[in-house]
């Protein structure tokens, strides 16, 4: 809870807080959260089970991922009676097809370490430190990219870090049902 109030809080600006685009990507967050956390449950049982390696599995998402991206980002930003021109003016621009092509492999290691840590560790506690992009977006858009960020964006990353070293390091008793 304390990690997802520190994530709430640095998506919170009461200065540029406007009601329908602000419910609008409240509602896009939360329906990408679920689709992680049942993507990385799909991805414990399966590389648990030993019905997958951790590596397949990378490849199988990224390969499908890259596709339907290609697929979806044609359909947007083009006329579907001529996908093959679309998807072609995408890549056409050369600086923008360098940035493409470090991000896919930044994206591609980052799931590579992410799905072997499910593996490793389970999906909850994987989960729980994919959290701290949040923390990290702050930290390197303050110090690579110059960002001046709002008090806000500093609570909230220390909030994340806190919420999930609590979620991580702490064992929960358990309670049994009910006893006898």
């Amino acid at each position: 809870m304390v990690a997802m109030v520190g994530i709430f809080y640095i998506g919170f600006n009461p200065d540029t807080f406007s009601d329908r685009s602000s419910i609008a990507g409240i509602l896009f967050a939360a329906g990408g959260a679920i689709g992680w956390g049942v993507e990385a449950v799909f991805c414990s049982y399966g590389t648990k089970s030993g019905k997958i390696d951790y590596r397949t599995a990378t490849l199988m998402r990224e390969t499908i991922s890259a596709i339907a991206y290609i697929i979806i980002i044609a359909c947007i930003i083009g006329d579907l009676s001529d996908l093959g021109v679309t998807v072609t003016g995408i890549f056409s621009d050369t600086t923008a097809w360098i940035l493409l092509v470090a991000t896919a492999v930044i994206g591609m290691f980052s799931f590579y370490l992410w799905y072997k840590s499910i593996f490793m560790i389970g999906a909850a506690r994987s989960v729980c430190l994919n959290i701290t992009y949040s923390f990290w977006a702050v930290l390197f858009g303050t110090f690579i990219l110059h960002d001046h960020m709002s008090s806000y964006d500093y609570i909230g990353s220390l909030l994340v870090i806190a919420g999930v070293f609590v979620a991580t390091v702490f064992k929960v008793p358990k309670i049994s049902p009910l006893k006898k």
